[in-house]
């Protein structure tokens, strides 16, 4: 990175590091638009915007599950010595080597800036990954997404890595991840030798980015395959989570990659600098502890291939969040069994209709 590339990039850093101070005591802000016409990986019609990465405190106003008890991303702190934080190891390193079929994206892929998730983001079909359900039985989990993004949101044993890679997955068998996600974990270290991965999305080890705006075309095809062929035969870590955004949903289940690929700090910077100019800067929640004060210690495994999914906390607080309808008797549409329905008295009347047509309607999306 050349002298001026290099001081715009810490004037970026620095101003974004003040505006999240600036915030930490200022009110939760009311945002005109509670939705984003970007896709995203996870199901939702329609994606949530009514939030802001500088007051992660806030989100709970907006989205009850926020306040979970199952919030992603983890501080995957194994130093922990109370009896409930103990690691259970149930299975051996290189576990998942033989369970993952991933392959590249072949051609020139599209390349975008996420604002949802403050992330350079890829789409496409990276291949499949297989884990096991509560019988034992495989279930197949198709790779749809992969979301770069610097520093890294999980924490290990107390540090962040310089940049993380999320690789979403949804159930083969279904056409959404909306009843549950399975999100793969790589992370990246600064160091000599730059990441492959990296420069093939268009952030080269020297000189400026292959790209401008928040969507390009690569200039060659990408190979997750090749960047996750070392670390899937290494240990890894498991645990039940949620996705690390709005509406912070607790039905995914996070594979951390133990081993930690290379990458330089020309490449590091520069996923900064796009994410500062593209989606309003680089910073996201804060990882949670895996023990916060008067809680339950989150179970972290090692080396399972076990599905985990965390129980979302029906409470009054979050009755009212989709993930929890299903508890509820108090919602339509509903089933109607005709011959249980009561039958009316003979003063019932027929009711009227009156319809016209309208000359005009305005068509929005709702909360």
């Amino acid at each position: 990175m050349s002298p001026p590339a290099l001081r715009t990039g810490i004037v970026a850093v620095v101003a974004s590091a003040a505006g999240v101070a600036a915030l930490e005591g200022a009110e939760c802000p009311r945002i005109p638009d509670p939705y984003s016409g970007e896709a995203n990986a996870f199901g939702w019609p329609l994606t949530p915007a009514e939030f802001e990465f500088g007051m992660p405190r806030c989100w709970a106003e907006k989205y009850p599950l926020c306040s979970g008890e199952h919030q992603s991303p983890l501080a995957l702190d194994l130093r922990l010595d109370d009896a409930d934080c103990a690691l259970h190891v149930d299975g051996v390193p290189g576990a998942l080597a033989d369970k993952a079929s991933y392959k590249p994206l072949s051609g020139k892929p599209i390349v975008s800036v996420s604002k949802y998730m403050r992330a350079i983001h890829l789409q496409g079909d990276f291949g499949t990954l297989a884990l096991k359900d509560a019988s034992g039985q495989d279930v197949a989990y198709k790779a749809t997404d992969a979301y770069l993004t610097a520093d890294s949101l999980h924490e290990f044993n107390g540090t962040l890595a310089e940049a993380e890679l999320l690789v979403v997955h949804r159930p083969a068998a279904a056409a959404d991840a909306l009843g549950g996600s399975v999100v793969l974990s790589l992370r990246f270290k600064e160091g000599p030798r730059a990441s492959p991965l990296v420069a093939q999305m268009g952030l080269p080890s020297m000189g400026a980015p292959t790209f401008e705006g928040n969507m390009w075309q690569a200039s060659e095809s990408i190979d997750l395959a090749a960047a996750l062929r070392a670390p899937l035969r290494g240990n890894f870590y498991t645990y039940a989570g949620s996705v690390p955004v709005p509406p912070c949903t607790e039905n995914v289940h996070y594979i951390v990659l133990d081993t930690v690929e290379s990458i330089t700090p020309h490449q590091v910077q520069m996923i900064k600098d796009t994410l500062v100019k593209q989606a309003g800067g680089f910073r996201k929640r804060k990882p949670v502890h895996r023990m916060e004060s008067g809680k339950f210690c989150r179970k972290v495994a090692a080396n399972s291939l076990a599905l985990s999914t965390a129980q979302t906390d029906c409470s009054a607080a979050t009755r009212s969040a989709a993930a929890c309808w299903e508890q509820r008797c108090d919602l339509s549409p509903i089933d109607i069994h005709s011959k249980s329905a009561a039958v009316m008295g003979a003063q019932a009347t027929t009711p009227s209709f009156m319809y016209r047509p309208a000359g005009h309607a305005t068509v929005a999306p709702t909360d």
